[in-house]
């Protein structure tokens, strides 16, 4: 459209232009035998039907996109409703895709609509682009959140953590590493903590050869429960996970721990450190790889995608990652080992 403006002015000069810019937006429908001169019919037909028709089915098909992903993640306005007045979490794409319908409506506005009813109201007009160079602003702010599936209210603060001046440098780099190990699921979870283990323990001391040969992981793991205080957070996290078995939900995170335990997600990341000698994934980990060795025991012929789907993994080939590295092992080998 700028191209053909620019050709315009240079052909019909810059008078001429603005008579035929106010001819088109002075109505909102006439013929083309309107434009008698051939350059006036060439840039309607570029600049306004041509590119109408471009941004309709641009429009449609943005919506039927947009359509597939609520139906698939089961989006509803509640969600948007909990996560703006009831602190809820929400996912990104969530409200990246709310934002993106809002946008595309405030400019199918200024596209479709009447020509002559924004030049009679031009305070609406300048509301609808100030509406949408707001949720431009935040479309760009949840981007910062792109390696994360859900967020809260609060956690917008977070996006302009690296801001941070000398004074506070250490405590705001502790809170960003706490937010971040809390997220952290899957394979990059999986990825990240085997490097951690590989950097931190010499080959002698690796989670293989602690819980290797050991009946029951979970038992190395947590002892015996009863010798903690009844009401402790140590005791009510051990039941939480083991009696309740919270490890089986795929894409388990601190925040779903500490909601349950109506704690601080960095309070809890802290004693399980402090109790364990490792961090929540890895305990998160060995849970369901020792789930996993009873229900190999349990269904022998299970395969691999079964196997991680009933033991909270989100993919086989995840499964299959933590399985070797914590049993020296594959699930494959583990089994045949096992009924040998």
């Amino acid at each position: 459209m700028f191209s053909a403006g620019l050709i315009v002015v240079g052909l019909k000069g810059l008078d001429a232009t603005d008579l035929l810019l106010t001819k088109i937006q002075s109505q909102f429908r006439f013929p083309l035998d309107d434009f008698f001169d051939s350059v006036d019919r060439v840039f309607y037909i570029w600049t306004v039907l041509l590119f109408r028709i471009v941004m309709l089915l641009e429009t449609v098909n943005i919506l039927v996109y947009s359509a597939v992903i609520i139906i698939r993640y089961h989006f509803s306005p509640s969600n948007i409703i909990g996560f703006l007045f009831k602190g809820r979490k929400i996912r990104v794409l969530e409200l990246q895709l709310t934002l993106s319908l809002l946008i595309l409506l405030g400019f199918s506005a200024k596209v479709f609509l009447h020509f002559p009813y924004f030049s009679m109201h031009p305070g609406l007009s300048l509301c609808i682009v100030l509406l949408m160079a707001v949720f431009l602003f935040f479309f760009g702010l949840f981007a910062l959140f792109d390696s994360t599936d859900y967020i809260t209210l609060e956690d917008l603060s977070t996006a302009l953590r690296f801001n941070y001046s000398r004074e506070n440098k250490s405590k705001v780099t502790g809170e960003i590493v706490m937010d971040m190990v809390g997220d952290l699921s899957g394979e990059s979870l999986t990825q990240v903590v085997s490097h951690m283990v590989m950097k931190s323990e010499t080959p002698s001391e690796t989670l293989v050869t602690r819980l290797a040969g050991a009946p029951s992981l979970t038992a190395v793991l947590f002892g015996n429960a009863k010798s903690w205080d009844e009401g402790s957070l140590v005791t009510r996290f051990q039941r939480l996970m083991v009696d309740n078995q919270l490890f089986l939900q795929p894409g388990l995170c601190l925040d779903d721990v500490a909601s349950r335990l109506k704690s601080n997600k960095t309070y809890i990341s802290k004693m399980v450190n402090q109790t364990y000698g490792i961090g929540f994934p890895e305990v998160l980990n060995i849970l369901r790889v020792d789930y996993a060795q009873q229900y190999i025991r349990k269904h022998p012929d299970a395969n691999q995608d079964e196997i991680a789907g009933a033991t909270g993994f989100v993919s086989a080939s995840s499964f299959n990652t933590v399985f070797k590295r914590i049993t020296g092992y594959t699930p494959k080998v583990w089994a045949s080992r096992v009924r040998g």
